[in-house]
């Protein structure tokens, strides 16, 4: 009974010590990464806009990393022409997304939406519900193709909020053509290092935030009714 009644301090004194080394291990380590970054940052500083060989080294490995050297398709062949290339990624992801017909619908979907007030997503965009969403983007997205991200949005708000709020209010009432930004970038993210064929790359989209806030305007609108037009299940 009493090593029992002596085990059980024990064992909390030793769970709080591991307790206290982890967090004072992830301490150093956040210091250690904190001080390569700044020092990477101090480097570049001094460095970066120099013609010097330090320039043109950095320049050189970028180069390397973004470039697609060859692809391996699916007869195991090294391919390193450009078109031949891109033609084979572009058909790899044609492939993914499908082709589907389209089948007639068993339901009425009418009687379904007649069954609820959607009349809120017709209204016109307040300026209260545009800054809501503006807040709500995220900053650690990619820039898309204008080469602006939600930090630079949400910092120059109070400068660029009449440019957006027009832009919004030109979509609602059909005065704009969407063709110029309605463009998107596709990059392929490297999953590892020694890169074979087209499943080592992951493809993202990068969006025009302009087009991205539209979309968000509109997404956020539907979140309040789509609970009650589709079941949970």
């Amino acid at each position: 009974m009493d090593g029992l009644v002596d085990q059980r301090p024990l064992s909390r004194l030793e769970a709080a010590f591991r307790s206290l080394v982890k967090s004072h291990l992830a301490s150093l380590l956040e210091s250690k990464r904190a001080y390569w970054k700044q020092r990477n940052a101090v480097r570049w500083v001094t460095l970066g806009d120099e013609n010097s060989n330090f320039f043109h080294t950095m320049g050189t490995l970028s180069h390397k990393r973004n470039f697609i050297v060859s692809i391996r398709n699916s007869e195991g062949n090294h391919i390193t022409d450009h078109d031949q290339k891109a033609n084979l990624l572009w058909a790899a992801y044609k492939e993914r997304l499908g082709c589907t017909e389209f089948t007639s619908i068993s339901y009425e979907l009418s009687s379904i939406l007649t069954e609820h007030n959607l009349e809120d997503l017709d209204s016109e965009f307040s300026q209260q519900e545009i800054d809501l969403v503006i807040k709500s983007l995220p900053n650690s997205h990619a820039p898309g193709p204008d080469g602006f991200n939600v930090t630079f949005i949400k910092k120059c708000w109070d400068i660029i909020k009449g440019d957006f709020t027009r832009l919004f209010q030109d979509f609602y009432s059909s005065n704009i053509d969407l063709r110029s930004i309605n463009s998107s970038i596709i990059a392929l993210i490297p999953k590892k290092d020694n890169l074979e064929t087209v499943d080592d790359f992951r493809p993202i989209s990068l969006l025009n935030y302009s087009l991205k806030c539209i979309t968000k305007l509109l997404s956020t609108r539907l979140q309040s009714v789509i609970p009650k037009l589709v079941h949970e299940n």
